[in-house]
């Protein structure tokens, strides 16, 4: 018999604490973390002051070319993009550039001398630079040089160094 008592004892009290338990809410899942932050309008500006300098009288094309890959190696450093380099047409390097990167950030303004009306950025004769990602980390630059043609005798090109700072 008191076997009997002990084990309604513990059946009551178990049904007690389910019944306290059930009337618990039961928290929200947390929403789900994405890889990637979508990609919007810039943030903040990370303007890279070099740019001031493209294609300047005082300097040569060769120092233009060096100003680019200097950004492209800023871009890589500061944005984190597992792809590193901006990748696309010309427009979509510019644009990314222009901060519709996963950081949201502005490297080139909008308005800037170095770009012509269709948004792209363009050598001291007026002509749109060629880009040519060699790798993630790698782009190639080219100039088409003082006869606005490329793959001709007269062009600049600069590749990027070998690997990542």
């Amino acid at each position: 018999m008191r076997r009997l008592s002990l084990l309604r004892v513990l059946r009551v009290g178990g049904l007690a604490l389910w019944w306290r338990r059930a009337a618990e809410p039961i928290p929200a899942p947390a929403p789900p973390v994405h890889a990637e932050p979508e990609v919007t309008e810039p943030r903040e500006p990370a303007y890279y002051p070099p740019l001031d300098q493209l294609n300047s009288p005082q300097q040569t094309v060769q120092h233009d070319l060096k100003i680019l890959r200097d950004l492209f190696i800023d871009y890589q450093i500061t944005v984190k993009d597992p792809s590193g380099n901006p990748a696309g047409t010309h427009e979509e390097i510019v644009a990314a550039l222009q901060g519709r990167n996963r950081a949201r950030l502005a490297f080139l303004p909008a308005q800037h001398p170095t770009l012509n009306n269709q948004g792209q950025l363009i050598d001291r004769w007026g002509t749109p630079y060629f880009f040519h990602a060699l790798s993630g980390t790698r782009m190639e630059i080219r100039s088409a040089g003082p006869d606005k043609k490329m793959y001709t005798d007269d062009d600049a090109l600069l590749g990027s160094p070998p690997s990542r700072p």
